[in-house]
């Protein structure tokens, strides 16, 4: 009896009255946090998207052995041994460069160096300088419009320096190769261009570049000016095919001693970019097209493409 009076005295069992305290004491937060903030609560501070920006510092190293003999002794430029026989030669070039780029627009700037070494003459290290800047910009849905410029120092003059031309948003830099004459040389370029999405795989493309040379030699001066448009069709994800034209008109030698020649850029080719299965950081593509030269009544016809 005693035993069953003492287990009826208690109304509530030991887990009832553990759930009853916890129950009290979150009743006062729960209705706290039910509350709204108090009106005199400022807002948080609204976080601003910051677009991508990166500072690349590269550095590169090439050795090659050239096999054209190119000789200037009828020209009344220095004579470089280095312009007498095919030899091989080295190089190293190093840049500082700053790119800021959103959905719409892009920015970019660079300025570098390249050293150059001659196994036929170690003595002389030649060194250029160069900069230059770019930008890309949406103005419409469908229109992007692209430009550049740049500039570049060389104490040697590269005859092939002009013949390739150049997309309007490339920086150009000078061209370390062989055939070269000993004279100071300064240059500068500038683009622009315009690209039109006509639907998600066709678009045209229309440019216009200048570019002008200076040297301590005026016969080896010139000025250039070109004009070029295109057609792309996408035929698959990784491919294109291309279809353009482009007009490129040069003085060459600035004190009138040298005749004019003219440049047809005929870019009938085809495209492929795609990135290797086993590593999709790597990618392979190539490009073909030709020019065609034309200085007086001689016509020379050139096949270009690169990989």
């Amino acid at each position: 009896m005693r035993t069953n009076h003492e287990k009826g005295s208690y109304p509530f069992s030991p887990f009832s009255v553990v759930m009853a305290a916890a129950l009290a004491l979150a009743a006062p937060w729960a209705v706290a946090a039910q509350e709204p903030p108090p009106p005199s609560a400022a807002p948080p501070p609204a976080i601003a998207a910051l677009e991508p920006k990166r500072l690349d510092f590269n550095v590169s190293l090439f050795e090659a052995y050239d096999l054209t003999t190119v000789s200037v002794a009828d020209t009344g430029l220095p004579i470089d041994p280095r312009l007498q026989q095919d030899t091989s030669f080295s190089g190293a070039t190093a840049s500082l460069a700053y790119s800021q780029k959103s959905r719409d627009n892009s920015f970019g700037a660079s300025v570098g160096t390249d050293l150059r070494y001659y196994s036929i003459v170690p003595s002389v290290l030649p060194m250029d300088y160069f900069g230059g800047a770019n930008v890309s910009a949406l103005l419409t849905r469908r229109l992007r419009f692209r430009a550049s410029g740049g500039a570049s120092y060389s104490p040697y003059y590269s005859f092939g320096m002009f013949l390739v031309p150049h997309d309007a948003t490339e920086i150009a830099t000078p061209r370390p190769e062989q055939s070269i004459a000993k004279i100071d040389t300064y240059t500068a370029n500038a683009g622009s261009g315009l690209s039109l999405m006509l639907t998600r795989r066709s678009s045209i493309d229309g440019g216009y570049s200048f570019d002008y040379v200076s040297t301590s030699n005026a016969a080896y001066g010139f000025r250039s000016h070109a004009a070029s448009g295109g057609y792309r069709y996408r035929t698959t994800r990784y491919s294109e095919l291309r279809l353009g034209y482009g007009y490129r008109r040069s003085i060459s030698g600035l004190d009138g001693s040298q005749p004019l020649f003219a440049a047809h850029d005929i870019d009938a080719g085809f495209g492929y970019r795609r990135p290797l299965s086993f590593s999709r950081h790597t990618v392979v593509g190539f490009n073909v097209g030709s020019t065609i030269f034309a200085q007086g009544p001689a016509r020379s016809l050139y096949i270009t493409g690169d990989a």
